[in-house]
């Protein structure tokens, strides 16, 4: 292999900064020939070196996959360039084994005198990908738990309550089936409002034992192979101290009633029953909107604990890797100036990119930073304008408008500087706008903020495309806090406005 690495003109010195990386190095040829791995591309993909020099690099792409990794080939055989890591697009790499990954992928050629040679970083991004989805999965729990409070506080009587419950639980929630049941005159067990798919009560289910016992009960239908049901939950809902009806709630997804999903369906069910109680005694209907209260709370609390796990991760290995990879270069760098000139503006550019990835980095790395409690949001918002728009040729502007406080507890006050935040870096990537003002204007029930740009403008919609989920992350945020978001774009720029709450939603004035 170390006469393969010396035909591209690139000395041991090189070899040994590519062979200490902590991702993945593939170096290939204009023959899209394998003729460098780095350890760790042996350990990535669970082959020796025998088993990938020389050979072509599409045995490292599932065949379904090949007509895909061709046509990205050859544009970038047909326009050679520096591809960072870090984009939109993921790739998928097969194993020796035939298991197969999700991976990001970095090309940086080099011109050598042998002709191009190309060195292409690769990072298996399972656990990122991993991360986020138990992320969205918690945003979602929580969002859901939220609605069923909202139709709680809002419903005008039993039966509402019931279907809007049935019907969040399926739209919002991803159940299978939703669907609530009581027992009849008769001891029967009847549904009385139902959403999605269900099979139908069962006696002697989870229904029924809620009913009986007054507890929850779940079960796991994973090896039932006459319902497409995987787990089920049933929760009691009571009434003048005992158990009126049951909530139902059906999953095509294993596992998903762990500890922490049953104790939020269980305190759910205890304001449920508070709610089902405040028919008849409308005053306790304030504890339930406390209960709201608190899981905004936890799910700022749990968004903010999940976001600096990902940023210490980063930080921890990511960021720390790139820069000790970044110095070598540069030590590198200056080596070759006197031995090699002609090799210099290759390890530059590769240079260059590794400093890019690492930028890139960094940026994450403050948009994942938990916000410190009691920092005022005016401030919240000028640091991060200060660094969104750093290496930007943009200017910016925060103001207060108004004598208003802007005094907020610390979860609703993460929730506005989280949706500010987010509509800043909209402004960068999207706007192409020059100057960019915050407007802040708080007033006796809430604070209102306006990002307004002067760029290209947008259509008229909070409603995201595919796989844009900035503008209805900004309004599941304003949505939690019972404020509002919305977009206007009438002409030349844009503003997003949003306003949320001194309280929150859950504090409501019951007549």
């Amino acid at each position: 292999m170390s006469n393969d690495v010396r035909r591209h003109g690139i000395d041991a010195m090189t070899r040994a900064i590519l062979d200490a990386a902590g991702p993945a190095v593939i170096g290939f040829d204009e023959q899209a020939r394998i003729d460098y791995a780095n350890p760790a591309a042996l350990t990535t993909f669970g082959r020796t070196e025998d088993e990938l020099l020389g050979r072509p690099i599409d045995i490292l792409v599932p065949e379904e996959d090949a007509a895909l990794h061709l046509g990205n080939l050859s544009a970038y055989f047909a326009h050679p360039g520096a591809r960072n890591r870090g984009g939109h697009e993921l790739f998928r790499g097969i194993r020796k084994d035939g298991t197969t990954f999700p991976c990001d992928i970095g090309l940086t050629p080099a011109f050598t005198d042998d002709g191009l040679w190309t060195i292409a970083t690769i990072v298996d991004v399972t656990e990122q990908l991993a991360a986020a989805a138990r992320l969205r999965e918690l945003n979602r729990s929580y969002l859901t738990l939220a609605r069923f409070n909202d139709a709680i506080v809002r419903a005008a009587d039993a039966q509402s309550l019931y279907e809007e419950t049935c019907r969040v639980a399926v739209e919002f929630g991803r159940f299978h089936g939703a669907w609530i049941g009581r027992l009849a005159p008769d001891g029967a067990l009847e549904v009385v409002a139902s959403a999605g798919d269900i099979d139908g009560p069962r006696e002697g289910g989870p229904t029924t034992r809620a009913l009986r016992d007054g507890t929850a009960a779940y079960d796991d239908y994973r090896d039932d192979t006459s319902t497409s049901i995987l787990d089920a939950a049933a929760i009691p809902l009571h009434c003048g101290g005992r158990a009126v009806s049951a909530l139902t709630l059906c999953s095509d997804r294993p596992h998903l009633f762990d500890e922490g999903m049953r104790a939020l369906l269980e305190a759910v069910a205890h304001n449920f029953s508070f709610a089902l109680e405040a028919f008849d005694s409308r005053d306790r209907l304030e504890e339930v909107a406390a209960q709201r209260t608190e899981l905004l709370r936890r799910l700022v609390l749990a968004q903010e604990e999940e976001r600096g796990r990902i940023a210490a991760d980063v930080h921890d290995d990511s960021v720390q890797a790139l820069a000790a990879v970044d110095l070598r270069l540069g030590l590198l760098r200056r080596r070759i100036h006197e031995a090699a000139p002609e090799l210099e503006d290759g390890v530059a550019r590769l240079q260059d990119s590794v400093s890019s990835v690492t930028t890139g980095l960094r940026h994450l790395l403050f948009d994942l930073e938990p916000v410190v409690p009691g920092v005022d949001l005016a401030k919240m918002l000028r640091d991060a304008a200060d660094h969104t728009f750093v290496h930007v040729p943009m200017t910016w502007t925060v103001e207060v408008e108004g004598e208003g406080s802007l005094d907020l507890p610390d979860e609703l006050a993460t929730q506005a500087f989280r949706i500010g935040q987010e509509a800043l870096i909209n402004v960068r990537k999207h706007a192409r706008a020059t100057h960019v003002r915050v407007l802040i204007t708080p007033d006796d029930e809430g604070v209102e903020v306006a990002v307004i740009d002067d760029g290209v403008g947008v259509p008229p919609t909070i409603e995201p495309r595919a796989g844009h989920r900035g503008l209805a992350t900004m309004l599941d945020r304003a949505t939690i806090t019972g404020g509002w978001c919305r977009l206007e774009s009438d002409g030349p720029g844009s503003t997003l406005r949003f306003w949320v709450p001194r309280r929150g939603s859950a504090v409501v004035t019951v007549s």
